[in-house]
């Protein structure tokens, strides 16, 4: 965060590739943290960032290899990210929080650099979480257009979340949510900034991750094919197209962008932030043309 600028809907989830090192286990910032500390079934402590409590309309800053509750700061020398009172304002535009009092600022103050926050935690091998979080985003200025946060779980690169929504007079929050199968007993989740120097704000609040509820989470879908023409909510005929791990529907306004996922009934998963559909191919919501 660092002060000047302007504003700026929709949001996706793109895949890209990074590694980052994997912290060891136990239980201080940046190592594995019991489950029983872990709030309302959310494996991740201080998910929303309310530690360290920070005085109100002001921000603190962290910097890399430092840490605080839950997180270490990872990425390059130097850098910084900032817990931020959910009353910072600038400009006229409020910074506000999206859960809580408080929400995490990942280009620090006059930072804007490849920099993030991790944690561990205890898994089981074998099982489905999921994870849940927002990014926020303030457009117009110094703050950029966007706001863009990767990914990463053990060290590998599984999407980068873009949310370009902004809201008059405030900053504009949009979700975001991941499935994956752990691999091992501990699992290392990391969130690090991907916007340009010249953008001075990327907001992250309300991190959670659960165990997955069965039948209704599954890893992501490797190899599937659905382009062809559906039916949108009943709009109309539209069409799906396929570009990798990207899935493009034209629909209404205009093209969006997806992730899908297979559910274990079989049925696709098209997500996309504050807009989720789940629809079974050949029926439900999306119906393939014939």
């Amino acid at each position: 965060m660092k002060k000047t600028w302007g504003i700026g809907t929709a949001c996706a989830v793109a895949l890209t590739s990074l590694a980052l090192p994997v912290s060891a286990a136990n239980n201080t910032p940046g190592q594995a943290v019991d489950r029983t500390t872990a709030v309302q079934g959310n494996l991740l402590v201080n998910g929303d960032f309310e530690e360290p409590v920070v005085q109100a309309g002001a921000y603190t800053s962290v910097r890399t290899g430092q840490s605080f509750p839950g997180w270490e700061v990872i990425g390059v020398p130097g850098g910084r990210v900032s817990p931020i009172s959910g009353n910072y304002q600038q400009g006229g535009i409020r910074f506000n929080a999206e859960h809580g009092r408080q929400w995490l600022d990942l280009t620090g103050d006059s930072s804007n650099s490849p920099t993030g926050v991790r944690q561990s935690v205890r898994t089981d091998p074998g099982a489905t979480y999921e994870l849940v979080f927002y990014v926020g985003n303030v457009a117009g200025g110094a703050f950029g257009r966007t706001s863009s946060v990767e990914l990463l779980v053990d060290g590998k690169s599984i999407g980068v979340a873009t949310n370009d929504r902004s809201l008059a007079g405030q900053q504009g929050w949009g979700q975001f949510r991941k499935s994956f199968t752990a691999s091992r007993d501990t699992t290392t989740i990391a969130f690090v900034n991907r916007d340009p120097p010249s953008d001075n704000s990327n907001g992250l609040d309300n991190v959670s991750l659960t165990l997955a509820k069965p039948g209704t989470a599954a890893p992501a879908a490797a190899g599937m094919n659905v382009a062809g023409e559906y039916t949108y909510f009943g709009q109309g005929r539209s069409t799906i197209t396929q570009t990798g791990e990207w899935y493009s529907i034209k629909a209404g306004k205009g093209w969006y962008r997806w992730v899908a996922e297979i559910l274990p009934n079989g049925d696709l998963d098209f997500a996309r932030s504050e807009d989720p559909i789940h629809a079974n191919v050949n029926k439900s919501y999306l119906t393939k043309q014939q």
